[in-house]
């Protein structure tokens, strides 16, 4: 008789630099840059160590509600914030000259009725998710499940023979192929957040936006993407085993056959879930996407090259482990783009026109986001 839980250990490597976003900012009243180590120190400022003479002139600062220049406090008397930081980021050369030339300084006015007002920059950085307790990375086992029921949702309506799903009809094309809240094939399958083995690596850079196809304008310049750039902590890649946790897998063990009314309503399709079909769905999903993509970056001359090759070789030399199941490929995270979260044969992609003019929905995104 199989046991009823049955416990998976999963080590993650990151192949290339991740964003798990989770709508938390650094502010630069929680962080200063230092320039010539290109470093983001994070701090919790009621933890810093000032003496008195500090810490009267930070209250000062603070009663006068100048957010500016707490922000240039912290940024001309490092040493205490330092020593309390709660964690550190390596930073892009292009970030701490941002920081440098931006931090307090008036980026341009707004005319309110009579009123000037002065715009700073606010010099937010998006956050990547982490633990609470600790401040370390993390990888939320939402996320890894979401990939699994994605690329499983791909594999089971490969063979779907009815209308094309809608964004009214979505809901009930997945209930048809995965089951629903009771029936769900995925309701057994309980990963859990993978926590950081050690000392986790994180850059500080800016997320930008560009076209998969070089279009020139009429100036004769490559037309740039019109994504806002945005600046993003990334998990830094080529970190073995960076991450662990566990994923359970329930079996329903009905071999005693009990009464249980409605079992087709109230119990999922598989009472045993196979792992190793879903790592092969997983692997099938992600593989085919990584192809296609890498061979767009590389023509757009977006990748560095080095770091395609070595990792093209290294996904060649998986292909064994994958296809036995004992190695699972996924896509986390915000940079992943629509792609790697829709459906091949359905997908309906928003694509946002000029300004006024209405959206299309097509199978493919016309940009990509790197980070």
């Amino acid at each position: 008789m199989p046991d009823f839980l049955n416990r998976h250990t999963l080590h993650l490597t990151p192949l290339s630099p991740i964003h798990l976003g989770t709508g938390e900012d650094y502010e630069p009243t929680n962080y200063i840059i230092d320039a010539d180590e290109k470093a983001l120190y994070a701090f919790d400022p009621a933890r810093a160590e000032l003496d008195a003479n500090q810490r009267g002139k930070l209250l000062n600062i603070a009663k006068s509600g100048d957010i500016q220049q707490i922000q240039k406090y912290f940024a001309d008397n490092p040493e205490p914030f330092r020593t309390a930081a709660h964690s550190i980021s390596s930073v892009s050369d292009a970030i701490a000259s941002e920081y440098q030339k931006s931090l307090g300084h008036v980026v341009q006015r707004e005319q309110r009725g009579s009123h000037t007002d002065a715009v700073y920059n606010r010099l937010n950085i998006e956050r990547t998710a982490t633990n609470p307790h600790t401040c370390a990375p993390l990888i939320p086992g939402s996320a890894l499940k979401g990939c699994l029921r994605t690329a499983l949702l791909e594999e089971r309506s490969a063979n779907h023979h009815g209308e094309n799903p809608t964004s009214k009809t979505a809901n009930r094309f997945e209930q048809e192929h995965l089951g629903n809240f009771a029936t769900d094939l995925l309701r057994l399958v309980k990963p859990a957040d993978l926590a950081a083995t050690g000392d986790i690596a994180t850059h500080i850079c800016y997320a930008t936006n560009h076209k998969k196809k070089n279009i020139i304008g009429k100036d004769g310049h490559p037309v740039e993407g019109k994504g806002v750039t945005g600046r993003r902590e990334t998990i830094q890649h080529g970190q073995y085993r960076a991450f662990s946790g566990s994923l359970t897998l329930q079996n329903l063990l009905l071999d005693h056959r009990p009464h249980i009314k409605n079992p087709g309503k109230t119990l999922p399709g598989e009472t045993r879930p196979d792992f190793t079909r879903l790592i092969r769905a997983a692997n099938r999903y992600h593989l085919t996407r990584f192809t296609k993509e890498s061979a767009l970056l590389a023509e757009r001359g977006l990748v560095h090259p080095q770091w395609q090759r070595s990792t093209e070789q290294l996904l060649r030399q998986l292909i064994p482990q994958f296809d036995a199941g004992n190695i699972l490929l996924v896509r986390l995270g915000k940079n992943g783009g629509a792609e790697a979260k829709t459906l091949e044969k359905y997908a309906q992609i928003k694509i946002m026109g000029a300004k006024g003019a209405k959206p299309t929905y097509e199978k493919h995104t016309k940009t990509v986001w790197l980070a």
